[in-house]
């Protein structure tokens, strides 16, 4: 990993991060260290993308 692009200690929370783009940014900015809040209007879809996301 580059540490330029570091993001170790950082919180991000992305709403619609259950499925598409928001996924996709949950699953890339968490690869460069970033903990990721995971917020759907869904709830059942939310944990599902959390589990998902912590097997990545």
């Amino acid at each position: 990993m580059n540490d330029l692009f570091s993001l170790a200690g950082k919180n991000i929370l992305i709403t619609g991060a259950a499925q598409g783009i928001g996924y996709l940014l949950a699953t890339g900015l968490g690869r460069y260290g970033a903990r990721i809040i995971v917020n759907d209007i869904t709830p059942e879809r939310a944990e599902t993308a959390v589990t998902k996301l912590q097997q990545e």
